[in-house]
């Protein structure tokens, strides 16, 4: 039978992939995006993107790493080791600069296309399609990327 540690680490990894693989999806679509010019095919690809990164499997996936991360830390007594206040930092660092970059981004192309309702609650807009063209590609999503 695996001892409490070795199933931790496991589980703690499977749950990383699984928060890169909902990403990974997403990283794909961003690139798509540029090249993409059929406003049904954009609208398609937003929305997509929409339900990658707010389903239930990257915030089950999220909140797993975090759980099972932080439990390993208390098991292992790592509190106090440098490696392990670096990657909280990175992880903070990572979430704080890829939100306005990627999500803000994306979530002003779907108000431009009639896809998500405003701060408000308010239906959404009429398709600006020229103001979601110039959205996206004014935006480089390999910035994004490299910092994922």
């Amino acid at each position: 039978m695996p001892d409490l540690r070795a199933t931790l680490i496991f589980l703690h990894v499977a749950f990383v992939m699984l928060f890169v693989l909902v990403h990974g999806a997403s990283a794909v679509i961003a690139f798509q995006l540029r090249s993409e010019r059929d406003p049904a095919r954009v609208a398609a690809l937003l929305d997509a993107s929409r339900l990658a990164v707010n389903s239930w499997v990257m915030i089950v996936g999220l909140v797993g790493f975090l759980v099972t991360g932080i439990w390993l830390g208390f098991l292992g007594g790592y509190w106090g080791k440098a490696w392990l206040w670096t990657s909280i930092v990175v992880l903070v660092l990572v979430v704080i600069s890829m939100t306005p970059m990627a999500a803000g981004r994306l979530r002003r192309a779907r108000l431009a296309y009639g896809l998500e309702t405003g701060r408000d609650k308010e239906p959404p807009p009429a398709a600006d399609l020229a103001q979601a063209e110039m959205e996206l590609q004014s935006w480089n999503p390999m910035p994004v990327a490299v910092i994922g």
